[in-house]
């Protein structure tokens, strides 16, 4: 009997205290403040399991619930306001740099950086941001991404679509984004480095949104490893591009990454391998999911709706044969 009391006990105990610490958290320090309406959920796994299940329901819900344009709620293990509609975007555009500046969760950056370089962030941020509008996304480098991502859409379609007979379009489109972004950002085309990256960087973005529990079999666990071993390969390719650069081989500055290696921070300090390294990232991050989910988007509604389909593929047939051999379809 003593044996079976001391097994369940702890597992009695540990939801009841947790339910207390939950209520004695909602209703200290932080209930006297100003704060927009909404709930923090349990204390360290906060709402992170009910925004998994359905985010778009997670903020349809809280809308309804406390408010239209803005709730708080805690995920990532940081507590935080969400705005919604349309003046929450316009507060949040508005006021970038002003009222707001750009910030990710403590757990998201365990993943995607180095640790000894989190805390300051902003290091080399106007630096990356001078490249960035001038060299990566202004409307004559946009202009010189055209064939490359021409010639790889192609490539991308005889290789990994026409073999199957079913395309699942979702993964399919990471892979093309991601191969699209080692091209563009880093010059990288060799299909063995693109896929020593690729496995564990859709690794480390599958754990990304997770609970932010550091254990053993976790998936917020297999993240962070993954990323280690993400962060180590672009390592790798800075140093040998600063190598490049240096010896004369590599001149030019062709990519994001050579413009990094040759950029200064304020202070006209060169940006160190692990700052570079993380820039990198960051912009593999932010190209990888919202693109695929467009194309995916977009394959969709095709699918969906059959007469713009036709209609799309008209247009698109007419444009091909307007087209030289060898002429870029786009």
């Amino acid at each position: 009997m003593e044996t079976i009391v001391a097994y369940f006990l702890p597992l009695f105990l540990l939801p009841l205290s947790l339910y207390l610490i939950s209520i004695i958290w909602r209703n200290g320090s932080y209930g006297r403040k100003k704060l927009p309406p909404g709930s923090r959920g349990w204390p360290v796994l906060g709402e992170n399991l009910k925004f998994a299940t359905s985010p778009e329901k997670f903020v349809m819900e809280r809308m309804s619930k406390h408010s239209p344009e803005i709730f708080q709620t805690s995920l990532l293990g940081e507590n935080m306001a969400t705005f919604c509609g349309a003046k929450g975007n316009k507060f949040l555009f508005s006021n970038e740099n002003k009222l707001l500046a750009s910030w990710l969760p403590q757990s998201l950056m365990k993943v995607l950086t180095f640790a000894e370089t989190s805390k300051s962030n902003m290091d080399g941020h106007s630096a990356f941001m001078r490249i960035l509008h001038r060299d990566v996304i202004s409307p004559e480098t946009l202009k010189k991404y055209v064939p490359a991502m021409d010639a790889l859409a192609r490539e991308h379609v005889e290789r990994d679509w026409k073999p199957n007979s079913v395309a699942k379009v979702l993964p399919l489109s990471k892979k093309y984004t991601f191969e699209l972004a080692c091209r563009l950002f880093l010059s990288e085309d060799d299909p063995r480095r693109v896929n020593r990256l690729s496995g564990p960087f859709a690794e480390a973005m599958k754990g990304l949104f997770s609970v932010p529990v550091d254990l053993p079999g976790t998936a917020y666990r297999r993240s962070i490893r993954a990323g280690e071993v993400v962060r180590e390969e672009l390592m790798r390719m800075v140093k040998e591009r600063k190598k490049e650069m240096n010896e004369g081989n590599n001149g030019e500055a062709r990519d994001l990454l050579s413009k990094m290696v040759m950029a200064r921070n304020e202070e006209g300090e060169f940006l160190s391998e692990k700052e570079i390294c993380n820039r990198v990232v960051g912009m593999l991050v932010a190209s990888y999911d919202t693109t695929s989910y467009a194309i995916t988007s977009v394959m969709d509604h095709l699918a969906q709706l059959p007469h713009i389909y036709d209609e799309v593929f008209k247009e698109q047939m007419a444009i091909r044969q307007s087209k030289g051999p060898g002429e870029l379809l786009t």
